[in-house]
């Protein structure tokens, strides 16, 4: 069975977000901080085609999600997010390049919670 990691995002963001409200940011890990900022990123793409939501609150999803894999070892996480310098070009293949990025994503936070 193929695992739909649209879902899982969507899922497992819901539980980080949880934590964030209950316990607060220092009580994330890393793993879970990167889900934290690639559902922000999700979220801003799949509903507004742009990363408008995300200029709105003022986030830093993307830089710090590029800072993250960059520590991390995800080279196809960082460069897919490199390619956001170009805000329509990398919202229009976001669904292109989703899955192999949140893949990587993935493992590290299955990892992470064991």
């Amino acid at each position: 069975m193929m695992l739909d990691l649209e879902t899982w995002l969507i899922d497992t963001g819901a539980v980080v977000l949880q934590k964030l409200n209950d316990e607060g940011a220092d009580s994330l890990s890393p793993a879970e901080s990167g889900v934290y900022w690639m559902w922000w990123i999700d979220y801003a793409v799949r509903n507004s085609g742009s990363f408008g939501p995300l200029q709105d609150v003022g986030s830093t999803a993307i830089s710090d999600l590029i800072a993250f894999s960059e520590r991390t070892g995800l080279t196809r996480l960082a460069a897919w997010l490199d390619s956001a310098a170009d805000e329509s070009t990398f919202c229009k293949s976001y669904l292109e390049h989703f899955d192999e990025a949140c893949s990587e994503l993935r493992d590290v936070y299955c990892a992470d919670v064991r």
